[in-house]
């Protein structure tokens, strides 16, 4: 697997720690958006899925959204490809029941897991720092029943677009018609492809994606979108140049996020909202392994 980020980002080394710590107390408006990703799938998890669901915490990192489930009564598998991420994982879920918990480290091309062992996969924040994407939604569609839930999500390239200042008073309406192109490329109807293609077709999920490109490329490759959302916003920028305070970006964020829904305006928010949230189902079929690519 070609790792964009080379060897240090989730290890003891480097920043393996700060991703354990920053839940217990976040501080930034990032850290902020992070704990409201992690809430927003564990409610999203608990509200569509029993608990004697077969779950997988792929790319699960220092285990905060397993611990979420196993606290809501889930069993959960966690994985992840960074040997110090699981140790993190496996020393925050110890004070569960063994028999509700299993830890892996796994490669998401290559996952140790039977053929249609789980109804859902979560990853969040897995993609974009590999390559291979085709390759590992294909793996994840073994392992996923046949109309299994794949849930992902990434950063929205659109939201700098929205706030930065500098870019409205420029072009002021640029990022609006960017934002109406691609929801209106996204609302196409769009043919699933026939199985999930095999090898590198040369797709990727940037760790900053366009919403309407992640929807398209994922649907093409034999996945259904079922549920799509957006968290948080901001900062408020120019030229990326932060305008306020962490404190006051949080408050905003929040703000804004309260108006939205109560406006029935989730709809176009989710658009350029920070953090996107999709929700999948895998394609009945999976293709022979002799696919050479998407039809």
């Amino acid at each position: 697997m070609s790792d964009r980020t080379g060897d240090g980002l989730f290890t003891f080394s480097q920043k393996a720690n700060y991703w354990n710590e920053l839940y217990s107390h976040p501080a930034t408006l990032f850290e902020h958006h992070m704990c409201l990703r992690r809430d927003h799938a564990a409610a999203y998890i608990r509200s569509h899925f029993d608990t004697d669901a077969a779950l997988l915490d792929l790319g699960c990192g220092a285990g905060v959204l397993s611990e979420k489930l196993l606290e809501f009564g889930y069993r959960v598998t966690a994985a992840d490809a960074s040997p110090d991420m699981v140790k993190l994982s496996r020393e925050r879920l110890k004070r569960f029941p063994e028999a509700a918990r299993r830890h892996c480290q796994a490669n998401c091309l290559d996952l140790p897991f039977a053929d249609g062992e789980f109804d859902l996969v979560v990853c969040l924040g897995m993609f974009g720092y590999f390559d291979e994407v085709t390759r590992a939604l294909q793996e994840i569609g073994r392992v996923l029943k046949p109309g299994g839930t794949l849930i992902l999500s990434v950063r929205n390239r659109n939201t700098h677009q929205i706030f930065d200042l500098l870019q409205l008073t420029k072009h002021p309406f640029r990022p609006l018609r960017a934002v109406a192109k691609r929801i209106a490329q996204a609302i196409q109807p769009s043919r699933p492809a026939s199985g999930l293609p095999v090898g590198d077709d040369g797709f990727r999920i940037e760790i900053y994606e366009a919403p309407a490109r992640l929807i398209k490329g994922v649907t093409e490759r034999g996945y259904t979108l079922v549920d799509f959302d957006g968290l948080g916003y901001g900062p408020v920028a120019i030229a990326g140049h932060k305008l306020f305070s962490e404190n006051f970006s949080i408050r905003l964020s929040d703000f804004l996020h309260r108006c939205f829904y109560a406006l029935g305006l989730r709809r176009v928010s989710r658009w350029f909202a920070d953090v996107s949230f999709y929700v999948f189902i895998r394609s009945q079929q999976l293709p022979a392994e002799a696919a050479t690519g998407p039809r």
